[in-house]
């Protein structure tokens, strides 16, 4: 059979649906080829946008992670604000799968070191993979400028020794070691590091106590020492050196503490025509009750002292002169003297060498009688001092400020005045002073003794600095012009200073106060009856022996501390409606936003 491809073929309506079949379903193909592409591509940018998302997350965790970093890092570090600029703060710190970067900023001039009231702001940029988070947020310094010993009247770098006396504050006491308190009475909450001891404390007791935070002693020392003025401790007058306070019994029993028992002790008016007041010891249930001083830390062993006193019995009595020691081998009594029927005024002089085994924790020279008597006595003009150093450089009587100075120049600024005693004694006493001592090497036994009002130039700066020991044996009674013979309000000093009165009289009196703060490198002794409105601090220890310390905190110095006793790093705190953030790499890339 044989084909004509010219003959036409008829078609039929079937053959014609076949060929349209295939087109649709090729178009349909097609069709269903591109949906699969399409959910295949939006399947991977879905997953590519799902891992950016979680490089954002990862980012963002990180970042306020590293705010927490760099807060710590300042904290950790008291002079920051002095080392660091502006700028880069860590740069590369990885947290988990983040690098981040910290920028640090002050706002205000861009100097951290010239105040330390400016504001800080931190910028961080933290990255993971294609994700980028950058935040900021603004901090301010916050909490008390002054150093946390500010926060306490009498506070120790070691051990605060309490005996046979009270101690009535406002503010709390602290060591940063142990309290110890023997017949006494505190009256005041009481923090100690290790372990508070003894009786009896009134307030509560507070063990475990964190470091309190002491000035650095060379560095204050040096501070003060750039503005002060020097006052040559040969121009300082030489006084009869006499350990003993009150020893005319000018100041009431100011320093004298009753011996062997409860005797009465109180000061009178002489009717001797060349004596003032003089104490009377009544009230006598055995011939072992008497009158004494603590001379614990005045003696120096070894060393040959002399003891005068003078010494009255109307009834023919026995007189005995005598000092108690306790040290570590125990607790002796021992007579340096005595005097037999004495019936009128007679003067004791006793030469002796105290010695003693291992520490000298206490000793107590007393005047009592040993024939069995009960009746009373008086005592008047008491001496103790080294036969080796008769004389004491003694400053007293004087008025002393930025505008006064009676061993030189003035200093009109600061009212800062320095001493170098070359480690001799030296006493300050029924003095006016509106200024800043600084003592360098005063010896172990210098005293600050009798009735003395002093107040810085400046509020808040301290009243003493010193370098070594020093006793405060300060009495209450009212500083008295008539007393010391003495004008304490004389032209350009008035009182109260700066905006007070003046006159040529010597009929004023002046309470008996130190009002600022007391700070020795070393160990500070508390005797008599010191009233103080401010703060005692030493890097030692501080001994209280028979006194009736009356203390008042002032608050201001923690608030604007002085001169060497700032926080060099205060607390920084968040500083609401300034948190900033920016996000790349994510779905809202590029956007800013507050956070709240």
């Amino acid at each position: 059979m044989h084909w004509n491809f010219n003959q036409r073929r008829r078609l039929t309506p079937l053959t014609r649906n076949r060929g349209g079949i295939y087109i649709v379903i090729l178009a349909t193909s097609m069709i269903m080829t591109t949906l699969g592409l399409a959910a295949m591509y939006s399947i991977k940018v879905k997953n590519h946008s799902t891992k950016t998302s979680s490089q954002v997350t990862q980012a963002r965790l990180a970042a306020r992670s590293a705010i927490e970093v760099a807060l710590f890092q300042l904290a950790s570090d008291d002079t920051w604000r002095n080392s660091t600029v502006q700028g880069p703060l860590i740069t590369n710190l990885r947290i988990g799968n983040a690098t981040v970067d910290i920028d640090i900023q002050d706002p205000v001039d861009a100097d951290f070191a010239n105040d330390d009231n400016h504001p800080i702001v931190l910028k961080v940029t933290a990255t993971v993979g294609r994700g980028k988070y950058i935040t900021s947020v603004q901090l301010q310094p916050h909490g008390p400028k002054g150093i946390n010993a500010l926060e306490y009247t009498l506070i120790a770098g070691q051990n605060i020794y309490v005996e046979n006396s009270t101690i009535t504050t406002d503010f709390p006491i602290a060591a940063n070691t142990n309290i110890d308190a023997n017949t006494s009475i505190i009256n005041a909450h009481t923090f100690a590091v290790d372990n508070i001891t003894g009786s009896s404390y009134t307030k509560s007791t507070n063990a475990n106590l964190i470091v309190r935070t002491l000035p650095d002693a060379a560095a204050l020392i040096n501070e003060y020492t750039a503005n002060a003025k020097t006052i040559s401790f040969n121009s300082i007058p030489e006084v009869d050196s006499n350990f003993l306070v009150n020893s005319q019994m000018e100041n009431g029993t100011n320093g004298w503490i009753r011996v062997g028992g409860s005797p009465n002790i109180a000061t009178q008016a002489s009717v001797h025509p060349t004596r003032g007041n003089v104490l009377i010891v009544s009230s006598r249930v055995s011939d072992s009750e008497g009158v004494g001083q603590d001379i614990t830390s005045k003696l120096t062993a070894g060393q040959l002292h002399n003891f005068t006193i003078d010494v009255c019995s109307k009834f023919g009595r026995d007189i005995r002169l005598g000092i108690t020691l306790i040290d570590d081998a125990g607790t002796r009594t021992i007579t340096l003297g005595a005097n037999y029927g004495v019936a009128d005024w007679d003067r004791f002089e006793i030469d002796f060498t105290p010695t003693w085994t291992g520490t000298l924790h206490s000793a107590i020279i007393f005047v009592d009688t040993v024939d069995g008597s009960t009746e009373y006595f008086f005592i008047d003009n008491a001496r103790l001092h080294l036969k080796s150093t008769p004389t004491d450089r003694t400053i007293q009587n004087h008025v002393i400020s930025s505008r006064r100075n009676p061993f030189g120049g003035v200093n009109p600024h600061h009212g800062i005045y320095l001493i170098d005693c070359g480690g001799q004694r030296i006493v300050i006493e029924n003095t006016r002073i509106v200024g800043t001592l600084l003592l360098i090497d005063p010896a172990p036994d210098s005293v600050i003794r009798g009735s003395i009002n002093w107040l810085p130039l400046q509020s808040n700066q301290p009243v003493l600095i010193t370098n070594k020991s020093i006793t405060l044996a300060l009495s209450r009674i009212d500083l008295s012009e008539e007393t010391q013979n003495t004008n304490f309000n004389p032209a350009n000093h008035p009182y109260p200073y700066l905006d007070g009165e003046t006159d040529n009289d010597t009929t004023d009196t002046y309470p008996s106060t130190i009002e600022g703060l007391i700070y020795s490198a070393e160990n500070i002794t508390i005797e008599s009856t010191p009233n103080i409105k401010g703060s005692i601090i030493a890097a030692g220890s501080i001994n209280v022996r028979y006194a009736d310390l009356n203390i008042t905190r002032l608050t201001y110095p923690l608030i604007t501390p002085p001169t060497g006793f700032s926080r060099t790093n205060r607390p920084l705190t968040f500083t609401h409606g300034t948190w900033r953030k920016r996000v790349t790499g994510g779905s809202n890339d590029g956007g800013v936003a507050a956070v709240n």
